[in-house]
């Protein structure tokens, strides 16, 4: 739109640090094409995976689009980081067990359509779950009113990541996310804050070696419960007063309770309810 088109498309053109998005095609939506004067390599599409509930619990990486105008295989958040982590020197590699990504320190398993709780989830694409670093500020904000008015100090955005993008309801660019059902007002965060979340982890997870959410395989879960069930059998089995059962009931399940909460401070995403009935 002129004014200033011309310029904006000639800067997007010749920066080659500025990452432009588009949006794939779906059921739903025919998809938004990226700025035409932005070089392919320096497209990312923005899409955002959505569970069942509504709830932004993972992110998508990689994914293979067919048709459409966004037909780039990288996500935002991950053109981003890896960007970032070629000029610190690290490049993505593939680990020979099952070609998982290896960025630094880390290895990001991909999720499966059965992973962890997930049961038949469209895991299509290349899938992390999504380690929220906060729920309000996940970063430094600035407005465009400061930017434009000179507000800004340059080690704010010296050798850093920075992404442009709305943070207005009225855009309706807004998700839920884990943190929601505990917040009386701005309930949902805008796509972009959801970006610099899976930003902070790829990186923090690459540099720092940030924890990972890790998930039990399928025969570990199948363990974990009848493990259980073998407790709940052996308490009924040889405690036959009812009083005492219901006392070691209650024992047994404040144990369960308790793993399971001390096992998600540290990462570890497993099923409780099964094995709690």
């Amino acid at each position: 739109v002129e004014p200033g088109h011309n310029r904006l498309a000639k800067l997007l053109n010749q920066s080659d640090r500025i990452v432009a998005i588009c949006k794939m095609v779906d059921e739903d939506d025919p998809g938004v094409a990226p700025p035409p004067s932005v070089p392919a390599d320096r497209v990312s599409f923005s899409d955002l995976v959505v569970d069942a509930d509504g709830v932004v619990r993972r992110a998508l990486l990689f994914a293979s689009p067919n048709q459409g105008k966004c037909l780039t295989p990288f996500s935002f958040s991950f053109q981003m980081a890896r960007r970032y982590l070629e000029k610190e020197g690290i490049q993505p590699k593939n680990r020979p067990l099952g070609k998982h990504l290896q960025l630094g320190k880390a290895v990001f398993p991909p999720l499966e359509a059965n992973s962890g709780s997930y049961q038949g989830i469209d895991a299509r694409g290349y899938q992390l779950l999504l380690n929220y670093r906060s729920a309000n500020t996940v970063a430094q904000q600035v407005t465009l009113s400061q930017v434009l008015n000179n507000q800004i100090k340059p080690e704010w955005v010296r050798d850093r990541i920075v992404l442009i993008g709305t943070t207005a309801p009225s855009v309706r660019d807004i998700f839920n996310t884990p943190y929601s059902a505990g917040k009386q007002q701005q309930r949902k965060m805008p796509g972009v804050v959801i970006h610099a979340q899976v930003v902070s982890q790829i990186l923090s997870s690459a540099l720092d070696n940030r924890t990972l959410l890790w998930y039990l395989p399928q025969w570990g879960e199948m363990l974990w419960v009848w493990g259980w069930s073998l407790v709940g059998g052996f308490i009924v089995w040889r405690l036959r007063h009812p009083l005492r059962m219901s006392l070691a009931g209650v024992a047994a399940l404040s144990s369960l309770v308790g793993i399971g909460y001390g096992l998600l401070i540290v990462g570890g995403w497993i099923p409780l309810v099964p094995p709690i009935l």
